[in-house]
Parts: C-alpha cells; sequence; structure tokens
C-alpha cells in the first residue's frame, strides 16, 4: 500500500513556520548560505598602522544564534622589495578585530593573522595565503567581516593583487583575493 500526503503548506500551533528542528530533522553542520567578495582590483599601503582594505569584505546575517560562520581569506600580495619587507593582516568583524588568529604578541611583536614578507633575493614574488577561521558570532544580526592590513615596518609597504615590480618587469603579474563566509548551522 502507499500512502501520499499532499499538503500546501505546515504551520506549527502559533500559526509560524516550522523549523528543521521542529520537524525532527538535524541540520547541525549543514552550510545555510555561502557569500563571497572577489577583489580583482590592485591597492597598496605604506602605512605601519592597520586600515581596511577596501573592497575585501563580505557580510552574511546569520539565520539563528547557534550558528557558526566559517570565514575563507585568500590573499595574493608582494612587497615592495628589500629586507623583512612586506605587509601583516588582521581580521575584523563589524570593526573590531577579532583577534582568534592573531599570532602572540611577545615582547615587541605586532599580531597578525598572515604575513606577507619578502627577501633580498626575490624582493617582488608573490606571496598567496589562505587563513580559514570558524567564528561564533552568537547573533541574528548582519556580521562584517573585513580584512586589514599595513606595512611591516617604516618604509616598506605592501601590495594587493600584483608584483611590486608590475610596472617594469615583463612579468606584470595580476592576481586575485578573495574573502567567502558560510553559515554553518549550529
Amino acid at each position: 500500500m502507499i500512502s501520499i500526503l499532499k499538503v500546501d503548506q505546515i504551520q506549527l500551533s502559533n500559526g509560524n513556520t516550522p523549523t528543521a528542528g521542529d520537524l525532527g530533522l538535524n541540520t547541525t553542520g549543514s552550510v545555510l548560505q555561502v557569500i563571497q567578495t572577489v577583489k580583482t582590483d590592485t591597492a597598496s599601503t605604506t602605512s605601519t598602522s592597520y586600515s581596511a582594505i577596501a573592497g575585501l569584505s563580505a557580510s552574511i546575517t546569520p539565520s539563528s544564534n547557534s550558528s557558526k560562520i566559517y570565514v575563507m581569506v585568500s590573499l595574493s600580495s608582494s612587497s615592495t622589495g628589500g629586507l623583512n619587507a612586506g605587509g601583516a593582516f588582521r581580521l575584523y568583524r563589524n570593526g573590531s578585530n577579532t583577534g582568534t588568529l592573531d599570532g602572540d604578541a611577545s615582547g615587541n611583536r605586532t599580531t597578525a593573522i598572515a604575513q606577507s614578507t619578502s627577501g633580498t633575493n626575490s624582493p617582488w614574488m608573490v606571496v598567496n595565503t589562505a587563513v580559514n577561521l570558524l567564528d561564533s558570532p552568537a547573533s541574528t544580526s548582519a556580521q562584517t567581516y573585513q580584512v586589514y592590513w599595513r606595512a611591516e615596518e617604516t618604509g616598506t609597504g605592501s601590495i594587493l593583487n600584483r608584483g611590486a615590480d608590475d610596472a617594469n618587469s615583463t612579468d606584470r603579474i595580476r592576481t586575485s583575493s578573495t574573502i567567502t563566509l558560510m553559515e554553518i548551522a549550529g
């Protein structure tokens, strides 16, 4: 015997639409939504103070307080050349440093989630860096994640999405950087 149940809409007794949990379905760990921003234009900085990288941010609105946000950042950067030249990167959520992946601030060290540095033998090398973070904002409000950066040292600089010698080189390397957000059901 085959039974078929056809309905136009299921509602809870209070009139609300049921969630997967209300229906006895376990969705923990499922990807609920994906947002991505791709930055293809170039940028550079010589400042030793952290500032936002224009165009390298993404916003997501979690559907539940228990959701986690999986943040994936892919950076393509180079330095202006020389020993210890390069940049340091941080991840901010809603204008505040998440601090989750920053390194140990031992001594006078600057903390960062990633760094692009070149030595004197390869001052214009493009460095590709991937950063992953599982964040728990515990909110159903929009969450904006933004990559910030700074030059590693005074008198040096960091360049995003191109080689430092782009204007003079026959290679003329151009790349892209991305930030991807995934809401994971809690």
